[in-house]
C-alpha cells in the first residue's frame, strides 16, 4: 500500500518493539511511482501519562535521483547520537504538510543487564532486513569427524610408499534461548526468521557473520497466547572449516 496516510514499512515485527539501549533498528519503506520522496522522520516521547514530546524532527535524505526504495534507523543505538534516549518512543514519517505519511512504530528501551546478547537479522518476506537481539542463555556444543587419507606417492620408482595424514571435518553448534517473549513478538521471530533463507550474526561493531539454521521447527503461537523463551540452534558460517595434516 502506496500513499498517505498508510504507508507501509518493510517488516513483520510488531509495531511496538521492545529493544535494548545497545540495539540498532532500520525501517524500510517503497517510495511512489515517482520514486521522489520529501518526507521528515519524527521522533516522539511517550511520557508516563501518554502523552507526547517531540524529541527531533529530521528531514529524510536520500538524494535527488529517483529512488524505488529506502530504509531509516531507528533503533535506540541509531538515535543515541541525537537525542537523548527516553525510556519509550514512537517514530512516524510527515509529509510536507505534516500530516502522517506511515505507519507507527514504538520502541520500549530496556536497560536491564543479560546474559548474553546476540543480535540475529535477516532477509524479511517483503524485502526488507529485520534484527531482532535475543538475550539469554547460549551452549556450544563443539564436534569433529576425523579421517585418515593416504597419499600414494612414487610408483614405479622404487619408492613406492604412501604419505599418511588426517581430516578434520569439525561441526560446532549453538543452542540459543530468547527472554520470555510476548505473543507478537515471538510469532514474528518463530515465522519470519525461521523460514528465512538469508541469516546473520552480528559479532562486533564491524564484524558480521552469516548463520545457518539448524532448527526446522518453532513454536510460533497458540490461542492462548505465549509468554516463554524461543530456543532456536544455528550453525555460525565462519565455523565447520575442513582442516588437513
Amino acid at each position: 500500500v502506496v500513499g498517505t496516510p498508510t504507508r507501509k514499512w518493510l517488516t513483520y515485527a510488531p509495531r511496538l518493539l521492545t529493544l535494548a539501549d545497545s540495539d540498532s533498528f532500520r525501517l524500510h519503506m517503497l517510495t511512489g511511482t515517482s520514486g521522489e520522496v520529501n518526507h521528515s522522520l519524527v521522533v516522539k516521547q511517550v511520557n508516563a501519562d501518554n502523552t507526547l514530546t517531540t524529541l527531533t524532527t529530521q528531514l529524510l535524505d536520500i538524494g535527488t535521483d529517483p529512488v524505488a526504495a529506502f530504509s531509516v534507523a531507528v533503533g535506540p543505538a541509531d538515535l543515541a547520537a541525537y537525542i537523548t534516549l527516553p525510556e519509550r518512543y514512537r517514530v512516524w514519517l510527515i509529509d510536507s504538510e505534516d500530516d502522517i505519511a506511515s505507519e507507527v512504530f514504538e520502541v520500549i528501551v530496556d536497560t536491564k543487564c543479560k546474559e548474553v546478547r546476540r543480535p540475529l537479522a535477516w532477509l524479511s518476506k517483503l524485502g526488507g532486513v529485520d534484527l531482532y537481539t535475543f538475550t539469554g542463555r547460549e551452549i556450544e556444543t563443539s564436534k569433529a569427524t576425523r579421517t585418515t587419507i593416504r597419499k600414494p606417492m612414487g610408483r614405479g620408482t622404487g619408492y613406492d610408499w604412501s604419505e599418511r595424514g588426517n581430516t578434520s571435518s569439525p561441526g560446532s553448534t549453538f543452542l540459543l534461548s530468547s527472554a520470555p517473549l510476548n505473543a507478537a513478538t515471538r510469532a514474528w521471530i518463530a515465522r519470519d526468521l525461521g523460514q528465512a533463507t538469508v541469516s546473520a550474526l552480528k559479532l562486533s561493531a564491524t564484524q558480521v557473520t552469516p548463520i545457518v539454521l539448524t532448527s526446522d521447527s518453532h513454536l510460533a503461537a497458540n490461542t492462548g497466547g505465549l509468554g516463554k523463551p524461543l530456543t532456536i540452534e544455528y550453525r555460525r558460517g565462519t565455523d565447520n572449516l575442513v582442516q588437513q595434516a
